[in-house]
């Protein structure tokens, strides 16, 4: 059997211009994590398919490189 993960639309460092910065900054944190988290359940997948926007700017924060 194929084991397949399938995720979409993670606008990884979106700026949250509606949040004040701290909040925002929370966020970008939680979005970080849940990335993370993917991470680990893609282990033993056979696919991988992540669809929609990755990440939601020009600017990359150094943290989400990582």
């Amino acid at each position: 059997m194929i084991k397949v993960l399938h995720a979409a639309d993670f606008h990884l460092d979106a700026a949250f211009a509606s949040l004040p910065p701290a909040q925002a900054g929370q966020r970008r944190r939680e979005q970080r994590t849940v990335l993370q988290q993917l991470a680990k359940a893609c282990e033993g997948c056979d696919i991988v398919l992540l669809a929609g926007d990755l990440f939601d700017g020009r600017q990359v924060y150094q943290d989400t490189l990582e």
